[in-house]
């Protein structure tokens, strides 16, 4: 059977709650609208069988497609993933709660964890689960949000021009922070200012709170937004990192345990802070849910086998995050190795590999760096200490193997690259960890 897009749109508005959405037939389940996907792995229309068989009762396909129904209510359209985006505003425009928006370079699923750990202490929310936050991801996520909730938490990522464009037509947020910002995807920018300008279209007509890293002051006007930062204390929201503790000063000081080490999850933990005060939050109810807040896998994560500490951060990797894993590393008894990935930035690649292989001589012993591109890391990395040791590999078993030669009990290993580089197969398949 065949349905028109304008059928599709009336059978979900008559049964609201009754579909689930998904693109991966691995979560398909009873009543699940199926969406074939094109990817650069997969494709989803030759999982339609599947997806009938898990449960599935319509799938939204190519309409070229020619095969088999598989019993499904097959909804047949030009453009599958332009379908998805569309569903996705209008039952966004049918669902009750604030909306919130959360995008930048780095830290956005962390800010997203943390916002959510802190808000549930007060009202329902609701979010894109992991990291959901893609063209494809975020408008899935939204099918599947329940219709009432006080907030809706989105995470919003972009790697394109014009991305951000469409994922804000789709949101509209009423409340939206960015982190920071830096030379992330800038394969597809010319430079860093139009990695920001795409990055600032998250806020639309709609958006009545702008919350924004203070590097980014200088695109607003001062009355135009609100800052935060744990450098600057010019920003309205300031944290002062002590000994023991954290100091925020807004409008008079607030004391909190030092609950994490690292400065970078102790910003992502800030930015958080001022979305729940800005949503309405008491500093007290803040801090009854600071036990709450767990970083997420891959993320920094601490794993520790046969006496050696192991830093799984691969789930993404640049010039931002890698320098604050770097400057984070914990003190150890032994040396300090650090496994890091080409992090894929197009004409910006030779510089920011330069400038990681120096801010790596100055906080680890040994350089193991994978991919051809990150020669000039390891020469950056020599050149600042010529007695400390540095190794290239194009292949990832014998970058393994020089590894496990290496590290000795009370070693530590960071292992640090991007998603398409799979580092956290390699961390789970080599070491077992």
């Amino acid at each position: 059977m065949v349905l028109d897009i304008k059928d599709l749109e009336k059978e979900l508005e008559k049964t609201t709650g009754f579909y689930n959405f998904q693109f991966d037939s691995k979560e398909v389940k009873k009543n699940t609208v199926f969406f074939a996907l094109k990817g650069a792995k997969s494709d989803g229309h030759s999982f339609l069988k599947e997806a009938a068989e898990k449960g599935a009762l319509i799938a939204v396909v190519d309409k070229s497609y020619p095969g088999d129904s598989f019993g499904l209510k097959l909804v047949k359209v030009d453009d599958v993933v332009e379908t998805l985006q569309s569903l996705a505003k209008k039952a966004l425009e049918t669902k009750k709660g604030t909306r919130v928006g959360i995008t930048g370079s780095v830290g956005k699923t962390t800010t997203k964890e943390f916002t959510v750990a802190i808000l549930e202490g007060k009202y329902s929310v609701t979010k894109n689960p992991r990291s959901f936050n893609s063209q494809r991801g975020l408008p899935l996520s939204i099918l599947n949000f329940a219709d009432k909730q006080d907030i809706i938490v989105m995470e919003m990522g972009m790697s394109e021009k014009g991305e951000m464009d469409r994922l804000s037509s789709i949101a509209q947020i009423e409340v939206g922070l960015i982190t920071k910002v830096g030379l992330v995807h800038a394969q597809n920018f010319e430079n860093l200012e139009e990695i920001v300008k795409e990055k600032l279209k998250i806020f639309c007509e709609k958006t009545r709170k702008k919350i924004v890293n203070h590097d980014l002051l200088k695109y607003f006007k001062k009355e135009e937004c609100i800052t935060f930062s744990i450098k600057n204390c010019e920003a309205d929201y300031f944290l002062k990192i002590e000994k023991d503790k954290i100091v925020i000063f807004e409008k008079e000081e607030v004391i909190f345990p030092k609950i994490f080490e690292e400065t970078h999850i102790i910003e992502d933990f800030l930015a958080a802070y001022v979305l729940a005060r800005e949503l309405g939050m008491k500093k007290e109810e803040i801090e009854k849910r600071l036990s709450f807040l767990k970083t997420s896998p891959l993320r920094f994560e601490k794993v520790e086998k046969n006496g050696i500490l192991f830093i799984k951060d691969c789930y993404n990797a640049n010039g931002v995050s890698t320098r604050a894993a770097l400057e984070n590393l914990p003190d150890v008894k032994g040396k300090k190795i650090a496994v890091l990935g080409d992090m894929m930035l197009g004409k910006f690649c030779k510089q920011v590999h330069e400038e990681i292989g120096e801010i790596a001589a100055k906080n680890v012993d040994v350089l193991l760096s994978f991919g051809s591109e990150t020669q000039s890391m390891i020469d950056a990395f020599k050149k600042n200490d010529e007695r400390k040791k540095a190794f290239l590999f194009t292949d990832l078993k014998k970058l393994a193997e020089k590894l496990n030669e290496i590290k000795n009990e009370g070693d530590l290993v960071l292992i640090k690259g991007t998603r398409s580089l799979e580092f956290e197969i390699f961390a789970f398949e080599e070491f077992s960890i």
